[in-house]
């Protein structure tokens, strides 16, 4: 024991001086560069067991020889004896700033640029594995990443400028503040203080927030805030219990239990543009608040309240039996209060169906007020 305890302790002294600091980063830079047949390189780093690792300059390039990652600086504070006395490491902060990451496919099949890492590190041991779940945990007090810029790119898909494409996804100003209490699925938390961005669509998201965490196979959140330019999105009180969850190709998600609640928020439809860009000319503030809840495949909307400047007032609630049968579920409303402006009515028709002319008879009313409460199918109407 006496003798565990003086080589840890020398460890711990020869790791503190930045001659072999360097030394064992080199050792671990170039072993690595062998296994991956690969350019990488690290600047200078700093280590300290009692507080962390500090790297700066860090560079990997992808088999074409372009840049796969670049980093100004990287850095986790933690302390290594965590993990041994806990069986949980906690890390206080893990920072990556002024950072650029490339990642591509050349095909929505191929493999990304980074699978040769991957596949250098693979494990090729073909014995049985213990599949006994692991007792390890891991905690990040804030995770930050600083300045970043992320491009993702399946080369063979087609660009869309001005409208999001998932194949093509190109952000910078990147910046998140997020801790993680716990890994584990079934324990699992997280709290996003807040995630920035922009993206080359047009998207600037200001700021997102959110908690979250998980109890079994019941995942819950609250607090979620989403802010644009102009809009502002909150929801809360989210749920999703899978627990009862029944496979179903006809009606994915049977039997699972969902809610959320949308406080008053505002949303400027033109501001989502990049998703629809139908939603271009609609710059009218729309104001929105309801709780929606659903036990699959049923779904039940309460106390919606929402406006589209002043040409369009709606109070209603509703119930949908089956949201996959739609044509021929129950329905039931209750519309207790719709008010709406006929130019309102058209400007919104019109941004997803520029020809479409409302009949004279319409356009003389100027204005349609009414409640209303109705019950059964939709084939019922005919």
């Amino acid at each position: 024991m006496g003798i565990l305890l003086f080589l840890n302790i020398l460890i711990i002294v020869l790791l503190n001086i930045p001659a072999i600091q360097s030394f064992v980063v080199d050792l671990v830079v170039s072993k690595v560069k062998e296994k991956t047949d690969n350019e990488i390189s690290i600047g200078r780093v700093d280590i300290d067991l009692f507080n962390g690792v500090f790297l700066n300059q860090i560079y990997v390039a992808d088999q074409k020889g372009d840049t796969l990652l670049y980093a100004e600086r990287l850095s986790a504070d933690a302390s290594a004896f965590t993990v041994y006395r806990q069986n949980k490491l906690h890390i206080s902060r893990v920072s990556l700033e002024n950072f650029k990451a490339y990642v591509s496919k050349d095909s929505l099949s191929g493999p990304f640029n980074f699978q040769f890492m991957m596949d250098a590190f693979a494990a090729k041991d073909t014995a049985k594995k213990d599949t006994t779940p692991s007792k390890f945990d891991l905690s990040i007090g804030e995770i930050r990443l600083v300045n970043g810029r992320f491009r993702y790119d399946i080369k063979s898909a087609e660009e869309t400028p001005s409208i999001f494409n998932a194949s093509h996804i190109h952000v910078d100003s990147l910046n998140t503040n997020i801790s993680v209490n716990s890994i584990k699925p079934e324990s699992f938390k997280v709290d996003i203080d807040n995630i920035s961005l922009n993206e080359e669509s047009g998207i600037h998201l200001r700021h997102l927030g959110l908690k979250a965490y998980a109890k079994g196979k019941i995942i819950h959140a609250e607090d979620l805030e989403l802010d644009l330019p102009k809009t502002h999105l909150a929801l809360t009180d989210i749920l999703f219990d899978y627990e009862k969850i029944e496979a179903d190709s006809t009606q994915p998600m049977k039997k699972a239990v969902c809610q959320v609640t949308i406080k008053p928020s505002k949303i400027y439809p033109y501001e989502l543009a990049p998703f629809l860009p139908a939603l271009a000319p609609l710059k009218t503030e729309l104001g929105i608040s309801a709780k929606v809840s659903g036990n699959l495949p049923g779904v039940a909307v309460k106390n919606l309240n929402a406006y589209y400047g002043d040409d369009v007032v709606l109070s209603l609630s509703a119930e949908m039996g089956n949201i996959y049968r739609y044509g021929e579920c129950d329905y039931l409303v209750d519309m207790t209060h719709l008010f709406a402006t006929v130019d309102g009515v058209s400007n919104i028709i019109k941004a997803f169906a520029p020809q479409t002319e409302l009949p004279e008879i319409v356009n003389r009313l100027g204005y349609v007020e009414a409640s209303l409460g109705a019950k059964g199918k939709l084939k019922d109407l005919t």
